[in-house]
């Protein structure tokens, strides 16, 4: 007797019920100490299900996944109300890093996306520059505690710093006591003419930093710039460097982000360079620690006294703290006596070096946006005088912070005032009240909704230690993981992304499944078809003799207990 037997499978419990589906979910993200995702049963479609967060294997919270999520409500899933979310700061504050997954349900199902890393360090490598890597990094479990961080080559630390520098950056942009700046010295004898990637990590966890990896190798001296072909900076003489201040002077009175008196020839002729690109009236309306009766020299006083250790700006367009974080070698030779402050080092040799006196600035973008290299001859050599010159009218972009022809598109009131000659341009525009009134800077950041979602930066913005919310993000928000808006919805729509992916790779596998047993299929139907022909054939010999028995064809079987249930058909001959 031969059995064959097609089958229309369904799945099965042990007990001869169906088995459950597998809880759908993940977790999505960490937003700080917010663990946040989605969860739901396809067998309980009307019941919220309950999940586990689990830090390094000790559960430290649970709850309904009941929030409210209109993204996965479109997709169909739970009715909009299957999210989570729990802030779970009380098990991750010890200085210490976890490892972070979800389950739910009561067998724990664990959800997909788990195993997060979650660092307590925060930081940034900052500059390569003159024989050391720069940059800060803190421990937010800790915060009064410095970190030491390694300078890695080829799995080796080839040099320590303790990050214990006094950063008021930091502290201007919420992040702790700012004591949190480290140095490292790169060893002479990598200073060769092999470039090298190197990283920095946090000593004794193996974390590395936001800016890594780095390039090491050959290393300039310390008055040279740090911007390709642009030669050596020198030091120029008095009458040039007097030159090159009413140069920088001169442009930002014609962009109108000049806020003192012009000005007079003799006093031109015989006042101190740097005293010329002081706009005393600016620096009062930006120093509240000054009084605003304080005369020309006693704010010039107070700017050479604090320029090194504040956020203070001697005029719209000179960003000192920034500029002696940029140059490292600019606060080595100021230590030393050889320049006053950064602007004394910029006017005397970093205009002509090309270095630039601001964030907002990148000579090199600049110069990719021109037809033909431009002749800075005229310019004391500086594309950053070309700029404001030329190309900021003609609509240039300064660097990739801020666009131009957006802005005046997006803000037709600013092209009106550029056109009438009331602001220099766009740039200027933003420069001097756009930033602060929540103008953004380009297409994709939303400025007032940043700004207005968090206290301490409009505080610093009012009190113009930063210009906009968007400087505060490049500066700080970038390294501390405060996005803004879109980027939570970008990294939504990567997770969701990532989840399709596995969806499809899911229905490829059940359909080369599927197509696995209608290929079985097939040739259990070709076995039946030839079995029945012979079946046929024995039926025509057997009806010419008096003995025909007829097949027997069995019932339909009932389901099996712990197998499938199958429809049955059984010839027997």
């Amino acid at each position: 007797m031969q059995v064959i037997d097609i089958a229309e499978t369904v799945s099965f419990s042990e007990a001869g019920v169906p088995d459950r589906r597998a809880i759908k979910g993940d977790l999505t993200g960490l937003s700080g100490t917010v663990v946040f995702g989605w969860a739901f049963d396809p067998d309980l479609p009307d019941s919220a299900v309950d999940v586990s967060v689990w830090v390094d294997d000790r559960k430290v919270a649970t709850g309904p996944a009941d929030h409210l999520r209109n993204d996965l409500g479109d997709q169909g899933i739970g009715e909009s109300r299957c999210g989570y979310s729990f802030d779970i700061k009380d098990s991750l504050l010890d200085g210490l890093p976890h490892r972070i997954r979800v389950t739910a349900g009561r067998d724990d199902q664990e959800l997909s996306g788990g195993n997060v890393l979650f660092s307590p360090y925060s930081g940034h490598v900052d500059e390569v520059l003159n024989g050391q890597v720069t940059g800060w990094v803190c421990n937010w479990g800790k915060p009064d505690a410095a970190v030491t961080v390694n300078l890695i080559l080829n799995g080796e630390a080839i040099a320590s710093a303790v990050a214990n520098v006094h950063r008021p950056d930091l502290v201007a942009a919420g992040i702790g006591n700012g004591n949190y700046g480290y140095a490292l010295p790169i060893p002479a004898r990598l200073l060769s003419d092999e470039a090298m990637e190197a990283t920095v990590e946090v000593s004794g966890t193996g974390l590395m930093l936001d800016g890594s990896p780095v390039t090491i190798g050959p290393m300039m001296p310390l008055d040279v710039p740090a911007v390709a072909g642009t030669g050596r900076a020198r030091n120029l003489d008095a009458d040039a460097v007097r030159a090159n201040a009413l140069r920088f002077r001169r442009a930002l009175e014609a962009q109108g982000l000049w806020m003192s008196e012009p000005v007079s020839d003799e006093a031109a002729a015989d006042g101190d360079p740097v005293l010329l690109c002081f706009d005393a009236a600016y620096y009062r309306s930006t120093t509240p620690a000054l009084p605003e009766d304080a005369t020309v020299e006693e704010a010039f006083a107070h700017f050479r006294a604090h320029a090194a250790t504040s956020i203070l700006r001697p005029n719209m367009l000179f960003d000192e703290f920034w500029y002696q974080r940029r140059y490292i070698d600019v606060p080595q030779q100021i230590a030393v006596g050889h320049y006053g402050c950064g602007l004394d080092h910029f006017l005397r040799s970093g205009l002509s070096a090309n270095r630039s006196p601001t964030l907002w600035f990148d000579a090199a973008h600049y110069a990719g946006q021109l037809a033909a290299p431009p002749s800075l001859t005229e310019h004391a050599g500086s594309a950053f005088l070309h700029f404001l010159d030329q190309g900021a009218r003609a609509g240039l972009a300064p660097s990739r912070l801020f666009d131009p022809t957006w802005y005046l598109h997006k803000y037709p009131e600013v092209e009106r005032r550029v056109q009438a000659g009331t602001i220099g341009s766009a740039f200027a525009h933003y420069l001097s009240e756009g930033g602060r009134q929540g103008y953004a800077a380009l297409a994709g950041f939303n400025e007032a909704g940043f700004v207005a979602s968090r206290p301490q930066v409009a505080r610093a913005i009012k009190e113009q230690t930063f210009r906009s919310g968007f400087e505060w993000f490049i500066l700080y928000g970038l390294h501390t993981g405060d996005y803004f808006e879109q980027d939570h919805l970008l990294k939504a729509l990567v997770g969701r992304t990532d989840q399709m992916i596995r969806r499809i790779n899911t229905l490829t596998s059940e359909r080369r499944r599927l197509v696995q047993h209608l290929e079985a299929m097939q040739g259990l139907t070709r076995t039946w078809m030839l079995e029945a022909e012979a079946i046929g054939e024995r039926c025509v010999a057997a009806a010419e003799t008096p003995d025909l028995q007829e097949p027997a064809v069995a019932p339909v079987a009932k389901p099996r207990a712990g197998g499938t249930a199958s429809r049955i058909c059984r010839f027997e001959c």
